[in-house]
């Protein structure tokens, strides 16, 4: 758990977005404060996720809902969302503990106590660590979040130069 989020949440977005980066996208001009790999950044980490955990869905049965197709359909809706959330709550604490206290909270109810509340139902496809009401509800939460940081004016792009130390923009300055 802890390696995954150390892999997933501080590696690669460190390695996607290192300070003060100039982007260029094929032959557009550079975009200011690595704009586009700061919005790139968690699909980049949702697209490992995927890479790691399809595998297991196909060889080892995780996160089984009922056949491959579905479980890395559900995974992959539930996953984007997660990974949103969980870069958030690191990029606001600069730490890498939020991420990994989010999984082992997402495991502990998705594995332990999701399975006993719902004793005696065996239906993976719809209360499953990644079925469909786990997975509605983290895309729920995940949209209610960008909603809320619309409405409240931030910026992902300045949660990410927080982060990780980004000069901020000539007209941002005073």
């Amino acid at each position: 758990m802890a390696l995954e989020e150390h892999s997933f949440r501080h590696l690669l977005p460190t390695f996607l977005i290192p300070p003060g980066t100039q982007v260029v996208l094929k032959v557009d001009k550079p975009l200011p404060d690595g704009t586009a790999r700061q919005r790139g950044s968690v699909a980049v980490v949702w697209l490992c996720q995927l890479a790691y955990h399809a595998p297991l869905m196909a060889g080892a049965g995780y996160a089984d809902a009922g056949g491959f197709f579905a479980s890395l359909a559900l995974f992959a809706a539930g996953s984007l969302s997660v990974t949103f959330l969980w870069a958030r709550q690191s990029y606001r604490a600069r730490s890498l503990w939020p991420a990994v206290l989010f999984h082992s909270f997402h495991n502990t109810i998705s594995q332990w106590l999701f399975p006993k509340f719902f004793a005696g139902r065996d239906d993976a496809l719809w209360l499953g660590e990644m079925g469909v009401l786990p997975v509605a509800g983290y895309v729920v939460v995940g949209v209610a979040l960008v909603l809320w940081m619309r409405w409240h004016g931030q910026s992902w792009q300045a949660l990410v130069r927080h982060a990780f130390g980004s000069p901020q923009p000539r007209d941002a300055r005073s």
